[in-house]
């Protein structure tokens, strides 16, 4: 090697040697590389948050229309349309457009595992089909019993936060045996 290269190497050593102990910009550095992990983190922590307390939301509306319903033995429309819009009051502070909910009463089969639709009524959303028939869990009712169905499902928009992520339908159901009667009446158009 040449006296020239060496001096080269060594003058580079001397100009990079105050960079390499110097610690003043580790900080910033280190801030740059960790925010936006940092930040995707939060706003995912944010959108599973909100989607999670919808989601008990949704529960607790299915649970309320279900629980107001099965103390009646007979009820006018008008008032099962009353219970509905109450129940949907439950999603506050969540927009309450976004909700749908139907009620309907079941009859069991002989074997307890098929219900038939009695009746139905909407709020927001479509009925279930009148004789229509639809899988009961199992030890959910009685054979030949009849049994309310609560259901409501909410149409989930997260935060547009970097890139948008598309609506989610969360939703739940409930089944609850009538407590006064056998079965629950609807004085229609009443």
């Amino acid at each position: 090697m040449s006296g020239a290269a060496t001096f080269q190497i060594r003058a580079r050593r001397q100009v990079a040697r105050p960079f390499g102990r110097d610690e003043r910009g580790v900080a910033a550095v280190e801030a740059a590389l960790l925010l936006p992990v940092v930040l995707i983190m939060l706003a995912m922590l944010v959108i599973w948050s909100e989607g999670f307390a919808i989601q008990r939301k949704v529960t607790q509306a299915s649970r309320t229309i279900t629980d107001i319903v099965t103390q009646s033995s007979v009820i006018n429309q008008s008032d099962l349309d009353l219970d509905l819009g109450v129940s949907s009051a439950v999603m506050t502070p969540y927009s309450g457009s976004s909700v749908t909910m139907v009620v309907s009463e079941l009859q069991a089969n002989a074997a307890g595992t098929v219900g038939t639709v009695i009746w139905s009524e909407p709020f927001q959303g479509t009925a279930l089909t009148v004789g229509s028939t639809l899988a009961l869990p199992s030890n959910v009712v009685a054979a030949n019993g009849y049994v309310i169905l609560g259901q409501a499902s909410y149409l989930y928009t997260p935060l547009n936060l970097w890139q948008t992520i598309s609506p989610m339908t969360i939703s739940d159901q409930i089944y609850m045996a009538p407590r006064i009667s056998q079965q629950i009446t609807v004085n229609w158009g009443q």
